[in-house]
């Protein structure tokens, strides 16, 4: 399944009621900071997200998932009926002078791995399709490079065929640099 990249708020594109199953993935740091970017209207919209994630690195366990707090793993919370927010620990830190380049592709490639797993089993049937419906995560805030981001995508959700996904940009000047258009 081949990559849509679409401009805008991707909250406004959620459907009131969706049929098929929704996973907005993002990246969040290993060091316990909700503080900038997306996270910003994720836990306006839906509080639980930045409480559950709080409260995982706080206690560096979450014992309804089963998961320690560290980099590579993902925590995925139902925010609403057919809805998940995945957090992402692939961020080391925050971005600095010091500190250029937070991600981490190899903690990112198994979090994308992992919520493909989980993506997997919330499809119904064999015609299931599950959106993901995400920013560009991990391009701004993370310092990371989008080619290799896109190419992890590709070689986890896109190579399956059942997963339709959908990267979103705020404007057109933030897109045309994510994909590097002059």
């Amino acid at each position: 399944m081949k990559i849509q990249y679409k401009i805008g708020n991707l909250f406004d594109d959620l459907p009131i009621t969706p049929k098929s199953p929704i996973v907005i993935c993002h990246i969040v740091n290993s060091i316990g900071v909700w503080g900038g970017g997306f996270v910003i209207p994720l836990g306006n919209k839906w509080p639980i997200t930045k409480q559950k994630y709080l409260a995982w690195e706080r206690n560096g366990y979450d014992p309804e998932r089963d998961i320690y707090f560290c980099l590579g793993e993902s925590q995925i919370i139902c925010v609403e009926p057919n809805t998940f927010v995945a957090n992402m620990v692939a961020q080391d830190g925050l971005i600095s002078a010091n500190n250029p380049h937070p991600i981490h592709y190899v903690a990112l490639a198994k979090c994308i791995d992992r919520v493909a797993r989980m993506a997997h089993r919330l499809r119904k049937c064999e015609t299931d399709k599950v959106e993901f419906i995400c920013p560009a995560f991990g391009s701004l805030r993370a310092g990371g490079d989008w080619t290799i981001i896109e190419k992890l995508i590709q070689e986890s959700w896109a190579y399956h065929g059942y997963f339709n996904i959908n990267i979103y940009t705020l404007n057109t000047l933030e897109q045309q640099v994510l994909l590097k258009k002059k």
